[in-house]
């Protein structure tokens, strides 16, 4: 049984990470860094706009060079992948448990009916 607790633990880190990943590519996809450069009218131009200008430089040149390497459906996947991690973590942990209270619940069971019927020494 001890490979479930180990199997959920390992599921629910890898998915939390892919849930890590796969937020930060979406939100940066959202803002309009995109694999064509800057959405127009998104967040991204606004800050070009108002602060870079036509020059850019450090953070939003690594924001943008991550956005356009980046294709439209790896969010998408990474999301899919590391919401069925957590689930199947969940299901290791929940077989876990259930088989932990059954084994508690059978030997609570041979333990009173072990006692039946013997005769105590007074």
């Amino acid at each position: 049984m001890k490979w479930l607790r180990i199997a959920a633990r390992a599921l629910s880190i890898v998915g939390a990470a892919l849930a890590v990943v796969g937020s930060a590519a979406a939100t940066l996809i959202a803002v309009g860094f995109t694999s064509s450069g800057v959405a127009a009218g998104s967040l991204a131009a606004g800050v070009q706009s108002a602060v870079y200008g036509g020059a850019t430089c450090g953070a939003f040149s690594v924001l943008q060079a991550a956005g356009a390497t980046m294709c439209v459906a790896v969010p998408q996947v990474l999301l899919a992948v590391a919401v069925t991690l957590l689930v199947a973590a969940v299901v290791c942990w929940a077989v876990w448990r259930y088989r932990e209270h059954a084994k508690r619940a059978r030997e609570a069971a041979e333990g009173i009916a072990g006692t039946c019927g013997k005769a105590y020494d007074v």
